[in-house]
């Protein structure tokens, strides 16, 4: 009799085990003890498609934009990028993004950008996904707002003896005071300076040089 009390018992000890085991399997199964928060591989997929904005949306060559990415996977590591198309990305810097999800960063639109043409700015995962898109800025050359400000387009002449020429696309021809970098008689060229009054070149229409790049 006894014996066959120590079978029962025996027999309702393994049956209990076996059903909190199945249950803590159902509850983890992993295998994690009962208390662990359990994190899938994917569970930071809604990261991966963050938010972008660009300040301001117009912005000169060679002045400050600032980027300021939301919903991010906090603390995660991007690569910031620029580009005349989405498809065709420039790496600028490395980026992380603080323990909300944001990342702030300024940054310079480059020279290579075109004057009336959009600049994309995206955020992009180490292996190359973009994890946020932003709206193109426009690309312009100077400030509408200031009349003295010239941009000029055009094919360089042999130099005066004085200073070199630009013969404008306008039809104009233009004396420039000041540097022309590697640039040299032939080239096409897009020139950003101030109208001169004054100046060695003893012309009219001359402009101090402030930005010189090819127009090719």
């Amino acid at each position: 009799m006894q014996r066959l009390r120590n079978h029962l018992a025996a027999a309702l000890l393994g049956a209990s085990a076996a059903i909190a085991t199945a249950g803590l399997a159902q509850a983890h199964p992993t295998g994690e003890p009962a208390g662990t928060v359990l994190v899938s591989e994917h569970a930071g997929d809604r990261y991966t498609r963050g938010r972008l904005v660009v300040r301001p949306a117009v912005a000169e060559i060679g002045s400050r934009v600032t980027l300021i990415g939301r919903d991010l996977r906090p603390g995660g590591l991007y690569v910031l990028a620029e580009g005349r198309n989405p498809q065709r990305l420039t790496r600028v810097r490395t980026v992380r993004a603080d323990w909300n999800g944001r990342v702030y960063a300024r940054v310079a639109v480059p020279e290579w950008a075109r004057p009336d043409r959009n600049l994309f700015f995206a955020l992009q995962t180490p292996g190359g996904r973009i994890a946020a898109l932003a709206r193109p800025i426009r690309v312009v050359d100077s400030d509408d707002d200031v009349s003295d400000r010239v941009t000029i387009t055009g094919e360089l002449l042999a130099p005066t003896a004085t200073c070199p020429r630009l013969a404008g696309d306008d039809g104009r021809i233009y004396a420039l005071a000041g540097s022309l970098r590697q640039f040299e008689a032939g080239d096409r060229v897009r020139v950003t300076g101030e109208r001169a009054e004054v100046s060695i070149c003893q012309q009219r229409n001359t402009i101090k040089v402030e930005r010189i790049r090819s127009a090719e």
